[in-house]
């Protein structure tokens, strides 16, 4: 049994590594997604609780009645991995029993945690990715002395299951025993020899390996000092060293040294740092995208707008030529029939002996029939501006869709920005006042010469 366990800060990153394959987007080697501590069962799940305990950790310490001090926490992932000797085949729910099992040593059984069973490699192993922020209380949890407490576990559990792989660790946890009896706190002990049984042949050989390294070539180093040789052949002989420490690292035979974890550490920061730089570039490109649509969509409506406008009044104006001076007239002539009759009895008996009731019928009638022609003018136009704004309002959603099944594609598939929306190179430095735009002589944009207009 070989527990290793870091601290992070990126949930995202995490989580990619143990839901992907190694450089792919394929999950092939993903055998077994567990959750504890979870509302639901899938990594998405999970991601998105993590980082929603993470975000309202304050929030969280308040409503518990805890202090509000101490340090902002600044590496809140924890990753456990615990890996078997190639000889044992444990199944999957003995593998999720013992990173349980190994999480409760260090405290952190009712934290949030996503374990997940890779089967890309000739021993099995789990991975536990752990939220430190204690989902009730806020809290962060404490990592003092982890690697100790797993190195105990581990020979407990080799103890129990039958046979100790690894002798030295027994060695090493007898030896902090003896030192916290005598008074000491306890010392740490690393030796990445004896990690396995067979590490040390792993070790003979590349002893021989670099006891080769140490023959005289002559083809090499012809015309180099006897100084220079031996510096050569020893940074040869340390490069070696450090490529077969690599070699059985990812075998499973010893675990990595300094040099080993700082190279590690080395290539994850740069590979976060280029993931990090993709991510900018790919949600700048985003945003010009959709400002540049958004403001190809303004021109579009705004085109629009101003064409329906000139032909609904040239449909107004048409029908004013046709018909105006006509519906003014009979609409005053209808207005002195309606008085007339609407007076008195002598202008009521006059208004029916000049047979005014029969002229307000024909009146009437006709300025029906004028405004029943005027919206066979008007109701076309206004009909055919309908549909054109509604076809270019369709026609903008489906662009805006496209944008978006574009974007999340590309997000999906490691931040790969689509064709054709690559964005503008940022500026390197910012624009000075003296070298921006020109604002003209003031006659158009501010106060002229001399005084405000």
């Amino acid at each position: 049994m070989v527990p290793h366990a870091t601290s992070g800060r990126g949930f995202v990153g995490l989580v990619r590594y143990l839901m992907h394959d190694k450089d792919a987007v394929t999950t092939e080697r993903v055998a077994l997604v567990h959750t504890e501590n979870i509302a639901g069962d899938t990594a998405r799940a999970a991601l998105s609780e993590m980082l929603w305990t993470f975000e309202h950790q304050y929030d969280l310490k308040v409503r518990a009645g805890m202090k509000l001090t101490g340090r902002k926490l600044e590496k809140p992932v924890y990753h456990l991995s615990l890996s078997w000797h190639p000889t044992e085949q444990p199944d999957d729910q003995q593998m999720i029993e013992a990173a349980r099992e190994a999480l409760t040593a260090q405290g952190l059984q009712d934290h949030q945690i996503l374990m997940v069973i890779h089967n890309d490699t000739g021993h099995r192993h789990i991975h536990a990715l752990v939220n430190r922020v204690h989902p009730q209380t806020g809290l962060a949890a404490t990592l003092k002395l982890d690697h100790q407490k797993f190195s105990r576990w581990a020979e407990r559990y080799e103890k129990e299951h039958g046979k100790i792989w690894c002798q030295e660790r027994v060695k090493n946890n007898q030896a902090r025993d003896r030192s916290r009896s005598a008074g000491g706190k306890g010392k740490f002990i690393k030796d990445s020899r004896s990690q396995r049984n067979d590490s040390a042949a792993a070790y003979a050989a590349r002893a021989a390996n670099a006891a080769q390294q140490l023959k005289p070539q002559a083809h090499r180093v012809a015309d180099q000092s006897h100084a220079t040789r031996v510096a050569a052949i020893a940074r040869q002989a340390a490069a070696d060293s450090r490529r077969n420490d690599r070699e059985l690292y990812r075998a499973g035979e010893i675990e990595p040294d300094d040099a080993t974890l700082q190279a590690m550490a080395a290539g994850q920061a740069r590979k976060e740092a280029a993931e990090k730089t993709a991510k900018n570039r790919f949600m700048f490109a985003k945003s010009v995208a959709a400002n540049r649509l958004q403001r190809r969509h303004l021109d579009q409506s705004a085109a629009a707008g101003k064409d329906h406008y000139s032909q609904q009044q040239e449909a107004e104006q048409k029908i004013e030529d046709n018909y105006g001076e006509d519906r003014r007239a009979l609409e005053r002539e209808l207005a002195t029939i309606k008085a007339r009759l609407a007076g008195g009895l002598a202008g009521r008996i006059v208004a029916r002996l000049k047979r005014l009731p029969e002229r307000q019928e024909a009146v009437e009638k006709t300025l029906a029939n004028i405004a029943m022609r005027s919206a066979e003018i008007r109701d076309p136009v206004r009909s055919r501006c309908a549909a054109e704004d509604k076809a270019l309002r369709e026609r903008q959603q489906r662009e805006k869709a496209e944008l978006e099944r574009l974007f999340d594609q590309g997000e999906k598939t490691g931040w790969k920005i689509p064709p054709g929306y690559e964005p503008p190179e940022r500026p390197s430095r910012p624009i000075s006042r003296d070298e921006g735009p020109s604002r003209g002589n003031g006659s158009e944009c501010g106060p002229a010469r001399g005084r405000w207009r």
